[in-house]
Order: structure tokens, then sequence, then C-alpha cells
């Protein structure tokens, strides 16, 4: 498919209604604009922290009705479950502290820790 593959900062800039995204969309069209689940997984891990949680996630949602979504295979929700989880070592100590691995997920750990 050829088009335009949205990031995560053109649909926050596209919610919070700044840069004309939605006349540079037109101009293209729709069809020509897609956005992965990457992405749509990051806005909703920003949703969840923000005030208006339930506003922004009604949006995100009508992005699978506007776009194609490119998949990358159950990235979604686990992904929006481990960034949290690491975002929270990190506020702890600011480092990069190992996620739990039961699931068989990969996880960095700090050098100095092994």
């Amino acid at each position: 498919m050829d088009g335009y593959l949205l990031d995560t900062d053109t649909c926050v800039s596209r919610i919070r209604r700044k840069f004309d995204i939605d006349q540079r969309i037109a101009q293209v069209g729709k069809r020509n604009c897609c956005v992965s689940e990457i992405t749509i997984a990051e806005l909703r891990f920003g949703a969840e922290r923000g005030n208006q949680r339930e506003e922004q996630m009604l949006l995100i949602d009508t992005m699978y009705e506007e776009f194609s979504v490119l998949p990358i295979v159950g990235c979604d929700s686990s992904f929006r479950c481990r960034k949290s989880t690491v975002v929270e070592h990190r506020s702890k100590d600011r480092r990069f502290r190992p996620v739990d691995r039961s699931d068989g997920g990969v996880s960095r750990t700090d050098s100095r820790n092994e």
C-alpha cells in the first residue's frame, strides 16, 4: 500500500486539533492514510494517564473505522501493560529495571545489576 503512515505525534496533534492535521488528511484522502497498532497502543497508553481518558479513548477507537490499521500481532494490550510497568520502575529510581518475564517477554536490565 502506498500512502501515509500517521505516527503517534501526528495522531496526538490531530486529537488536540493542532496543525490542521484533519485538513491535511482530507487533502490526501483518508483511504491513503494508515496507522500502526503500535501507534494505537501508544495513544491508548497516553489516554489512560490523561485527564480526559474516556473522551480520548473514544477518539482513538474511531481511528479503526477511519484508517487502515497495520497489524503488529498481539502488541496492543500487552505493549500498554508492559510500557506502564517499565515507566513505573523508571520513575522510582530513574534506571531501566527488569519487568516481569513470566509471560515470555523480553526486557533489558541495567548492566550493573547483572
